[in-house]
C-alpha cells in the first residue's frame, strides 16, 4: 500500500471529516493502514453530498429507512442519520414514519414467494380469493388498496387468510406527516437498497413516485443513496479486523 507523508495524512483526515461531518474509528484505521481506500471511500460518499434533486432532510430519512430494514439493521447508521435529519429540520414523527415505511419489506416474502409455493404444490394460485371470514379493519382495507390488484396479492389473500391481512395493515402505514411523494421515494429506497433488491417492489414504488410527480432525476438519486449502505462493510468490518489484529499480536492466535 502506498505510504503518505504526515502533511498528506492531515489533509486526508480533514477531507474525510468535511465529507462525513465526523471522523470515526474505522476512518482512523483506514487512514493509518489503507489511505488509498479511505480516499476512494471519500469520493463515494461525497457523491451523495452533491445531490441536487433530493433534499438533505429527505436524504437522511432515506438512509434511516434503509439502515432499518430487517436485512440490514445498522443501528449506528439509524442514530447518526436521525441526528442529521433533525439538524436539517425533520421532526421525530417524520423519522418514525420513515422507519415504519421500512417495515414494508415484510411483504416481499409474499410478493416473491407465494407464487412459487403455489406452483410447487400445484395449487390454483390464480383463482379468485374467497370472502374474508372477518373484517380486518380500515388499516387493512387502505393498505390493500395501495398494493393494487396484483396476482400475488390475490393469491396471498386466498391462502394466507389471517397472517397476510395483519402484515398488510402493519407494512403499509398511512402517510400522516410526510408528503406522499417523499414517502414513495423512501419506499423506493427500501426496495432498491443492496440489502433487499426487490425488483417488483422497485418497479411498483418507482411507478407510484412518478404518479406523484417525481422526476427521473429524483428516482436516480434515490437509487444512488440507497446503494450507499454497501460501505457499511467497512464501517463495521474494519474495527473488528483491527481488534482481531491487536489480539493476534498479543496471543499469536491462541484462544
Amino acid at each position: 500500500m502506498k505510504q503518505i507523508s504526515d502533511s498528506e495524512r492531515q489533509a486526508l483526515k480533514e477531507r474525510t471529516t468535511k465529507i462525513f461531518d465526523r471522523f470515526t474509528e474505522y476512518q482512523a484505521v483506514l487512514l493509518d493502514k489503507h489511505p488509498e481506500l479511505l480516499e476512494r471511500l471519500n469520493v463515494f460518499v461525497d457523491s451523495s453530498n452533491k445531490c441536487q434533486h433530493v433534499s438533505h432532510k429527505l436524504k437522511h430519512l432515506i438512509w434511516i429507512a434503509v439502515d432499518s430494514v430487517c436485512t440490514h439493521l445498522y443501528d449506528r447508521g439509524v442514530r447518526i442519520h436521525a441526528l442529521f435529519a433533525w439538524r436539517d429540520g425533520a421532526t421525530e414523527a417524520e423519522v418514525l414514519e420513515a422507519i415504519a415505511i421500512a417495515t414494508r419489506l415484510n411483504l416481499a416474502t409474499y410478493e416473491n414467494g407465494i407464487g412459487i409455493i403455489l406452483e410447487e404444490t400445484a395449487a390454483e394460485g390464480d383463482a379468485a380469493p374467497e370472502p374474508l371470514e372477518q373484517n380486518h379493519g380500515e388499516e387493512f382495507a387502505r393498505g390493500l388498496a395501495s398494493l393494487g390488484d396484483e396476482l400475488w396479492v390475490q393469491q396471498s389473500l386466498r391462502h394466507s387468510r389471517h397472517a397476510f391481512p395483519a402484515k398488510v395493515a402493519l407494512c403499509t402505514p398511512p402517510v400522516s406527516v410526510l408528503d406522499e411523494k417523499s414517502a414513495a421515494l423512501i419506499a423506493l429506497s427500501v426496495e432498491a437498497c443492496p440489502a433487499v433488491l426487490n425488483q417488483a417492489g422497485i418497479r411498483r414504488q418507482a411507478r407510484r413516485a412518478v404518479q406523484l410527480g417525481a422526476t427521473r432525476e429524483e428516482l436516480v438519486e434515490v437509487l444512488e443513496l440507497a446503494a450507499g449502505i454497501g460501505m457499511h462493510g467497512l464501517s463495521v468490518g474494519v474495527p473488528i479486523i483491527q481488534k482481531a489484529s491487536e489480539e493476534f499480536a498479543i496471543t499469536g492466535g491462541k484462544q
